[in-house]
């Protein structure tokens, strides 16, 4: 199989990123509502990704560099 027959498909999964947040959320109850963002998601698309916690209740996200905001 060479590059041009070689294909990859990446699916997000925006639920189990929400379960992952509430499960964090469970455990810290002090820091309820956060949740640092890497820039673009970790490079699964930082608009889904903080419109699906942001659904979810969450009402903070944070970024490590100015960069990534």
């Amino acid at each position: 199989m060479g590059p041009d027959t070689a294909h990859a498909v990446l699916t997000v999964d925006l639920g189990a990123i929400v379960a992952n947040w509430r499960l964090l959320q469970a455990k810290h109850a002090s820091r309820r509502d956060r949740r640092r963002r890497q820039a673009n998601g970790y490079g699964l698309g930082a608009v889904p990704v903080a419109a699906a916690l942001a659904a979810a209740g969450c009402r903070h996200f944070f970024v490590a560099t100015p960069d990534e905001a």
